[in-house]
């Protein structure tokens, strides 16, 4: 190889080396917010799946509903500047102590879980769940509470203490939204509407935000 040859790969070897310094500069930042802290992680937990179907109650699958706004919500925290992990993308089994261990392998900074109702027959509305002892779980569940209901405009049943597995096992703040009543056939015939779903995935996004953001 000439002296000419040698330049031309001392200098190609050199733009790849700044390539991958650049890449790496890049792909740390994407995990990063402004003054280098770590952006937030938001796990969602679409409830049931595969199957597991959850309630099948007028018409709608509990299991279907839950993953599609769940999968709205991830859109909207992700264009908010969030990191987010989802337990399940498609129609697939998880089971509980998975969806858990995910979050807590991921190092999530919150896990909200998202659900819908069922029973008794004459019940309506929406309901958001925490664990017990936990005032930052109630916060946010609180927060996610009064970002759903106020898009909704369904019967606020409130924020409850409840002994849950994906609560009491998440090593984070955690919230699960019980959004409507599938037994309700208002309800049923509400989250059967796309519109409706993205303005429940509005309000979990909303909620999770504003819980992050008043930490």
């Amino acid at each position: 190889m000439d002296f000419r040859g040698r330049e031309l790969w001392i200098g190609i070897g050199i733009v790849a080396a700044v390539l991958a310094v650049l890449a790496g500069i890049l792909g740390f930042a994407i995990g990063r917010g402004h003054g280098g802290a770590a952006r937030p992680l938001v796990c969602l937990d679409p409830g049931h799946g595969g199957r597991d179907t959850g309630a099948r109650e007028n018409g709608v699958a509990e299991k279907d509903v839950n993953l599609d706004i769940a999968l709205r919500a991830k859109q909207l925290l992700e264009a908010m500047g969030y990191r987010v992990i989802m337990t399940r993308e498609n129609d697939t089994y998880v089971s509980l102590a998975q969806r858990c261990a995910i979050a807590n392998q991921a190092g999530a900074t919150v896990f909200v879980s998202i659900h819908n109702n069922a029973r008794p027959p004459d019940a309506a509305g929406t309901t958001t769940y925490h664990n017990f002892n936990s005032p930052n779980g109630e916060r946010l569940a609180t927060y996610i509470q009064w970002g759903v209901v106020a898009r909704i405009k369904r019967p606020d049943r409130g924020v409850k203490e409840k002994n849950l597995y994906v609560l009491r096992n998440s090593a984070m703040p955690a919230a699960l939204l019980e959004g409507v009543f599938l037994t309700d056939a208002t309800d049923a015939r509400l989250i059967a509407q796309a519109q409706f779903r993205q303005k429940m995935a509005e309000g979990v996004a909303a909620g999770a935000r504003d819980y992050l953001n008043s930490r």
